[in-house]
């Protein structure tokens, strides 16, 4: 095994030729880039305070893990890394995966060839060409500074962040959203969200299979309501429930994307079944049916678990809300497909109307089958289950635009090294005490299931029970009509909730669950007044309401509809986004499960809860909302984190502080100058102290650097 060298030695040279030190002060291209610290360029040379690591000491090597430094690398000396880039060199204590060893300033540089010149390192190099504005800027100095002789320099751009090593990353990389890799990565996402259309479109069948009378008369099912018809509505909730016992385990052992293989073999099973249901010789047997319908719910709880976690893992770090909040959007798409295909079959005079549309839901599952077998698994899962070069492969490939030295590559590596690797993952794929065994597991799982309650008791389900209660009101008595009433309603919360996905990164997710909420309680008492003199009976005689039951219909309409862009702008987009973003890797897939669960549960009262409380108090009932909302949007206010703006990894510093959400909340303050970030300091919004900037140390993952003086910023 090569020998290893501390920071106090001298590295071995090609030759015995003395080489000039190189300093800031001769480019700003062979500076060593740095931690951010105090008014310091985060590209400019400063020493570390390197801080020991026993964990890393006691890792031992792993195989291969750093080989993508070499294989042709510019950026260092090829002898020199194959001599001392050891894998225990790697994980030493004085090592640091993006800067290699930290050497004093005396000591001379790694190369000596003269053939094989120094260049710097790839954390400053510029990764693409810069934008045509910024070169146009240059330019303007630059003849400004030819003309009077003096240098112009413009002020920089200040700006808060939530982790300046991310910031630093995707500044010095600049990601772009197109490209080869990127296509790529979009057909991966593409198959992921597939998942959410599948359970979109599954979850909406019914409510249009519901009101066909030839379902009816060939199931002898009388009227749309009743035990007979609650029977086979449950029975898909009944099997999302048990498949949420092992959609968790399925994906830790057999990774995300066989997770979704296998919940879309079932998923195509239960339609079978269910598109070739026999009523028998009475025409009352509808097991068969209800059977297709669990396994349909079945498959769909382990295809969302893994199709989630999996769009949250391989999304790219810089748009990794928006991505992952569109998963959810999908649901909507699906709930558009299954109403304009219901809207077009039921007027086919045979079983075929209600056949067809079971029938379609086997192509997503086909089309994720065949998906899975092309699409790569998500580097977190490979980095935990020893496939290291594999993952290192695949963030190179999709994140780092095929530079194996990208920042962003280097810095998710760096954390899942100290957060997956050395603290290890959880390879019990059976024991879920993962979740509870820690004050910081308690504080996540206090997030996840909050998210679960809000997302179905916020009011979303009075939604579907009472419009078409409402549509009568008003004279729309018609089924064709009410389901095309759905169909447009469907259209209108896709595009509102597609754009709450974009806003997720600009608007943060914590100001938008509140807000949201704060906004229900406004709706909800507005409808609340208009639902006090409209009676919650279908009518006898639809359309010959009075003027005044139609004209507070035609409002509670309007309310409702307000009501339902709002949630799908505020809640929709962060319903799988956020819970994948709080939980750790080693409890994500059991996480997500276990929400999916409580979601279930929680529908259970949408589905059977509502009618048998609005039969007894009638309007009274809508308080309850307004109530709950005032109670979770205080929860929301105490107990809820912001997660955006930082990597998986980096949100679990969050959790493991006395207190997350004051943690969650501190901001850093980054200039953009010519060589890049300049740190200001610690911005404290929690104490009333806006504007006001600390220096406390800076503490990344694997080093810590003390405060710095400032320094001048050299440039050649």
């Amino acid at each position: 095994m090569p020998k290893q060298h501390s920071s106090d030695q001298t590295p071995p040279r090609h030759n015995d030729t003395a080489t000039p030190e190189v300093t800031a002060q001769d480019s700003d291209e062979d500076r060593l880039p740095s931690n951010p610290t105090n008014d310091i360029p985060i590209g400019s040379q400063i020493p570390l305070q390197v801080v020991h690591n026993d964990s890393l000491r006691r890792q031992e090597s792993v195989p291969g893990l750093f080989n993508y430094f070499s294989n042709s690398d510019s950026s260092l000396c090829p002898k020199t890394h194959r001599d001392n880039r050891s894998s225990e060199a790697m994980l030493d204590s004085d090592y640091h995966p993006n800067y290699g060893h930290s050497h004093h300033q005396d000591s001379p540089p790694l190369c000596n060839d003269k053939e094989t010149k120094p260049v710097a390192s790839d954390h400053t190099q510029p990764m693409q060409k810069r934008p045509i504005l910024k070169r146009l800027m240059g330019r303007i100095k630059g003849f400004a500074t030819a003309l009077t002789g003096k240098r112009i320099q413009l002020a920089p751009r200040r700006r808060v962040v939530a982790n300046v090593a991310f910031a630093d990353a995707l500044h010095t990389e600049n990601p772009s959203l197109v490209g080869r890799g990127m296509f790529k990565l979009y057909f991966f996402l593409f198959i992921a969200f597939l998942n959410a259309f599948s359970n979109g479109y599954d979850s909406s069948l019914m409510g249009g299979i519901n009101n066909m009378p030839l379902y009816q008369q060939y199931f002898s099912i009388k009227g749309k309501t009743g035990a007979e018809t609650g029977l086979i509505f449950s029975a898909f909730a009944i099997g999302n429930i048990c498949g949420s016992f092992f959609c968790g385990p399925l994906s830790d052992f057999w990774g995300r994307r066989w997770g979704m293989f296998h919940g879309s073999i079932i998923i195509i099973i239960g339609s079978c079944i269910q598109g070739f249901a026999y009523s028998g010789v009475h025409n009352d047997n509808r097991d068969m049916f209800i059977l297709g319908r669990f396994f349909m719910g079945f498959g769909i709880a382990i295809c969302h678990t893994a199709g989630s976690s999996y769009v949250a893992e391989m999304s790219h770090p810089a748009w990794r809300g928006p991505m992952t909040g569109l998963f959810n959007c999908t649901y909507f798409v699906g709930g558009i497909a299954a109403t304009w295909i219901m809207y077009r079959t039921q007027s086919i005079p045979s079983t075929l109307s209600w056949r067809l549309p079971t029938w379609i839901a086997i192509a997503p599952a086909t089309t994720i089958l065949v998906g899975c077998i092309f699409i790569p698994e998500t580097p977190r899962w490979l980095f935990s289950n020893d496939q290291q070069e594999e993952a290192i492969r695949v963030l190179t490939k999709y994140h780092g635009g095929g530079k194996r030295r990208s920042p962003i590559v280097i810095l998710t590596l760096r954390e899942m090294i100290e957060k997956i690797l050395i603290e290890g993952s959880d390879k019990r794929w059976w024991d879920y005490t993962e979740l509870f065994n820690s004050k910081a597991a308690w504080y996540r799982l206090t997030c996840v299931l909050g998210v679960g309650f809000i997302g179905q008791w916020a009011g979303n389900g009075t939604v579907t029970y009472f419009m078409p209660v409402l549509l009568e009101h008003v004279g729309v008595d018609d089924g064709s009509t009410q389901l095309l009433y759905s169909a447009v309603l469907y259209v209108l919360q896709f595009t509102v909730s597609a754009c709450g996905a974009f806003c997720t990164d600009k608007l943060g997710r914590r100001p938008v669950f509140l807000y949201g909420t704060i906004t229900f309680i406004f709706w909800w008492l507005i409808i609340t007044a208009l639902m006090s003199s409209i009676p919650l009976q279908h009518a006898e005689e639809p359309g010959n309401q009075p003027s005044s039951v139609k004209h507070g219909s035609k409002a509670a309409i309007a309310m409702i509809y307000l009501f339902a862009l709002t949630y799908s702008f505020a809640i929709t987009p962060l319903q799988v986004l956020y819970p994948a973003e709080c939980l750790a890797y080693e409890t994500r897939a059991k996480g997500m499960g276990l929400l999916n669960l409580i979601t279930n549960i929680a529908a259970l009262f949408n589905t059977y809860g509502i009618s048998i409380v609005v039969d007894r108090i009638a309007w009274k009932f809508y308080w309850v909302y307004v109530i709950w909302n005032i109670c979770q949007s205080t929860w929301i206010y105490f107990f809820f984190v912001e997660t955006k703006g930082r990597t998986l990894e980096e949100i679990n510093e969050i959790f493991e502080a006395p207190n997350p959400k004051d943690k969650s909340l501190q901001q850093h303050i980054v200039e953009e100058t010519d060589v890049g970030l300049l740190y200001r300091g610690l911005m404290n919004e929690l104490s009333n102290m806006e504007g006001v900037i600390v220096q406390p140390p800076i503490q990344t993952a694997g080093y810590t650097s003390s405060p710095l003086q400032p320094q001048p910023t050299f440039r050649r």
